[in-house]
């Protein structure tokens, strides 16, 4: 028998699955959903019972009702205790309003039920159509983390979905989802370099405009209370959370580094990967599918360095490009659910790793694994 043959039986293609795997995958998938369908329902009714209000739901809540109030949904930068108080632009809380004159638990169902329609929405435009990932997915600790605390992570993800997806077709649309996100979360400004670098220099100034008037309207209607004070509530915002995170600059303190050299190592990393991004987005070795993919993935990978904070639930983004290298079931997916394995001991990465070596090592461990796996170059 032919080498092609043998592979053909065996696998069927370079990252395809053997029929064994294939069907043990589907039964993980099928326990997963069950699983993870319990306990996103269980978050979703956790209004109607004793259980605990999702966390960041809670304060985008309350920010809400001050906002319907008139007052202002911002502390005083002294007063700024960590993620209990309202640090996001106020478009947010004025996207919540309706939410905010429903009933808690109402407005809990809705935000969860969005929540997850946003990640299998994304998935489903950026080309997976392999119901097995959708249960990976939503099993991911990320998604579950950013769906059960009631994040803005699904929102991003989506974002970058539609951004890709109509990055072509339509690019003032893929610019204003780049934009708003952006708007939504500073943070994922790299987006709009991807779509500059790839020559989508209309798009990527719709996304600047788009970004720009959705701060400034949000602040408008509120009488832009709090906007002098904002910067300095960000910085004292990094001065309590980066180095308790899971950001490359909290990586750098828990391995002893100076916090100016942790800056200085997360910047130099941060501003290659934009570099990266400007490379990719006119490599001629490439095709122009692979540019833009590759552009996309470095472009996520910035966003995640530069940022002094990351928590789990950022990871969500980490779905994007997981999903463009390997649309359909590989193992690579499986990494998804490494964070899960060490419960088995009793053990699990923590929410807040306040320098964890462990922690730190398992999270990050995962996502450099898959940024790198789906920065790999095409075989030829």
């Amino acid at each position: 028998m032919g080498r092609d043959a043998t592979a053909t039986q065996g696998f069927p293609g370079r990252f395809g699955t053997s029929r064994g795997l294939g069907l043990a995958a589907g039964a993980l998938a099928l326990a997963l959903f069950a699983v993870v369908f319990v306990l996103y329902a269980r978050r979703a009714f956790s209004g109607y019972g004793a259980g605990p209000i999702p966390y960041d739901l809670a304060v985008f809540l309350d920010a809400a009702d001050d906002v319907l109030a008139g007052r202002n949904p911002f502390p005083a930068p002294g007063a700024l205790s960590g993620d209990a108080n309202y640090v996001y632009p106020p478009l947010l809380a004025l996207a919540l309003v309706p939410l905010a004159v429903l009933s808690v638990a109402a407005a809990v169902v809705i935000w969860t039920a969005a929540g997850v329609a946003a990640v299998c929405g994304a998935l489903w435009l950026l080309g997976v159509r392999d119901w097995r990932l959708y249960a990976l997915a939503l099993a991911f600790p990320a998604t579950r983390d950013a769906v059960g605390a009631g994040t803005v992570g699904p929102l991003l993800l989506l974002g970058t979905a539609l951004a890709w997806r109509y990055r072509d077709a339509r690019p003032p649309v893929a610019g204003l989802a780049a934009g708003l996100a952006a708007a939504l979360k500073l943070f994922t400004w790299p987006l709009l370099v991807w779509l500059a670098a790839t020559g989508r220099i209309r798009a990527a100034a719709a996304g600047v405009l788009a970004a720009a008037l959705a701060v400034l309207a949000s602040w408008a209607v509120i009488g832009l209370d709090g906007l002098a004070d904002y910067p300095a509530l960000v910085r004292r915002l990094t001065e309590l959370e980066a180095d308790r995170s899971y950001s490359l600059f909290a990586l750098g303190d828990a391995l002893g580094l100076p916090e100016p050299l942790a800056l200085a190592a997360a910047l130099a990393v941060g501003l290659l990967l934009l570099v990266a991004v400007v490379r990719a987005g006119r490599d001629p070795g490439l095709s122009a599918a692979e540019r833009d993919r590759w552009a996309l993935t470095a472009a996520i990978a910035a966003a995640l360095a530069l940022t002094p904070i990351v928590w789990i639930h950022y990871l969500i983004l980490l779905l994007v490009p997981l999903a463009l290298a390997r649309p359909r079931f590989s193992l690579l997916w499986l990494a998804l659910l490494v964070p899960l394995v060490p419960r088995a001991w009793g053990w699990e990465p923590a929410g807040w790793p306040e320098g964890d070596p462990a922690s730190l090592a398992v999270v990050l461990g995962v996502a450099a694994l898959v940024l790198a796996a789906a920065l790999r170059r095409p075989a030829a």
